[in-house]
């Protein structure tokens, strides 16, 4: 099975987050946190929001193409593995546009 190094942080049920009501009413999600201190709860929900999708991300990647995504900052090579993944996920070949040019017809593109 492919790795995948992207894990969603604070998804326990009972995690010190704040409610998603609280969250839009915040300032500082438009601003970013200014001077002075967040709270953790407001820390960990903008944490939770941005890890749970990379995780997600990762890990459909990661699933599709059987290849290791890594935490190493080659984001290049994360762009193609995702285009790999979406490409299993959606296209029976690589360039579907040409295949229905060249077959005549969407469905007998599918068809081969």
């Amino acid at each position: 099975m492919a790795k995948n190094d992207f894990k969603a942080f604070a998804t326990d049920r009972n995690a010190n987050v704040m409610s998603q009501e609280e969250w839009e009413a915040l300032p500082a999600l438009l601003s970013g946190f200014t001077a002075g201190k967040a709270s953790s709860a407001q820390v960990n929900k903008a944490i939770r929001q941005a890890s749970f999708i990379a995780a997600a991300l990762a890990q459909f990647v990661s699933d599709k193409t059987q290849r290791d995504v890594l935490d190493n900052g080659d984001l290049p090579g994360f762009v193609e593995l995702l285009g790999s993944g979406f490409a299993v996920e959606y296209l029976s070949r690589k360039n579907p546009f040409g295949d229905i040019k060249l077959d005549g017809t969407v469905q007998k593109a599918l068809e081969n």
